[in-house]
């Protein structure tokens, strides 16, 4: 199906069994990235995954479902739970059919995959937001989490943050599960299971707040009571703290939601903010009765939605990152423009969609 400028090949390998009342991760990845870590994210999650693989070439697409059906073959996880999606641009195929270009004599498809080495033009026009919405379009879960690749999580999480979502999230429908992340070093080989591992870590220096040195004193991924929340030992709901307010621009939390939350905004680009802003429309060609008032991260204060913080649950990713690379600060000065006027547009529409909210919440920056 053709998607804006885009070529959608949905359901390329789909799972044995589909339940609905489960938490789906939705995930992207492109393909020159995609490799067997997929299959360990799989297998840690334990409950169903939506991924979109996005093509740098056309060259990629053969290798691409060649792996994902292995997979499947070998695992019996990705068996279970793994729902693929491919994503390329519609120049690469006319009429979206499957492509029957083939590399190069002296070369194979298998080796474009694994060998291919991005641009940094391709990096930055790398379109995450609609390979997020991608995953959701065809997700079939009641309730998502919305995730990056090698996003790995404690012992148990869909199974306990399900049950607290069937019952908080019917109490009170305008609200959204935020957890704590973590990075742990690469030199782990024990990985952390429960709280207790992770504090272990986290005392040792092993382990930090995600991003935290990669952005020191941004606070993007900081949530108060840390301490605190690491000596409870105990939970009664499966909640750390209720009804709190998105009061600063900067905080981008990752959550659990009902699938029905905003879809994100196609319009900003990638690595500027590109997972903290999502819409409260669905494109036209897929719009349904179903989607309609939908929220996002920076819309929730606006629309008076309030976060609950989980207990005894956090997400985790290997390797610390420490500083900005030059790839990365030529991406974002390559995007800058894109951005801006993608902001400009969020902030007109915010303060038309909520204007008695204008002085309330923060206001989205940079």
């Amino acid at each position: 199906m053709l998607y804006h400028n885009y070529c959608v090949h949905y359901d390329v390998i789909e799972p044995m069994f589909t339940d609905f009342d489960r938490i789906a991760q939705i995930l992207h990845v492109s393909a020159d990235v995609l490799d067997r870590r997929i299959v360990q994210q799989v297998a840690n999650w334990n409950g169903p995954v939506s991924l979109t693989v996005v093509l740098r070439t056309i060259n990629q697409y053969h290798c691409t479902i060649e792996f994902l059906k292995k997979i499947r073959q070998e695992s019996l996880d990705v068996a279970h739970y793994l729902r693929a999606h491919i994503v390329f641009e519609k120049a690469f195929s006319s009429n979206c059919t499957v492509p029957s270009i083939f590399p190069s004599l002296g070369s194979s498809s298998a080796s474009e995959c694994e060998n291919h080495k991005a641009t940094i033009d391709q990096i930055a026009h790398y379109p995450a937001n609609l390979a997020r919405n991608v995953a959701r379009i065809f997700s079939s879960s009641k309730y998502i989490i919305i995730t990056d690749y090698e996003h790995l999580f404690s012992e148990g999480f869909e199974v306990k943050v399900r049950s607290i979502a069937s019952r908080r999230l019917a109490e009170r429908s305008q609200t959204i599960l935020a957890y704590r992340i973590f990075e742990i070093d690469k030199k782990i080989s024990a990985l952390p299971r429960n709280k207790s591992d992770l504090h272990k870590l986290y005392k040792s220096q092993h382990a930090v707040v995600f991003h935290s040195r990669y952005y020191p004193g941004s606070g993007a991924h900081d949530i108060t009571g840390l301490e605190e929340w690491f000596s409870k030992n105990k939970t009664v709901d499966g909640l750390f703290a209720k009804d709190q307010k998105y009061d600063r621009s900067n905080w981008e939390p990752q959550f659990v939601s009902h699938s029905r939350i905003p879809f994100h905004d196609e319009r900003f680009p990638f690595q500027l903010r590109d997972n903290t802003v999502l819409v409260s429309f669905l494109p036209y060609v897929l719009r349904g009765s179903q989607y309609q008032g939908l929220l996002q991260r920076w819309e929730l204060c606006r629309a008076n939605y309030t976060i609950d913080i989980l207990d005894d649950v956090f997400m985790f990713h290997r390797g610390i990152k420490l500083q900005k690379n030059m790839e990365s600060l030529r991406i974002q000065m390559q995007n800058t423009a894109i951005f801006n006027e993608a902001l400009k547009a969020f902030k007109e529409r915010m303060d038309k969609e909520y204007p008695e909210t204008k002085h309330r919440c923060p206001t989205p920056e940079r």
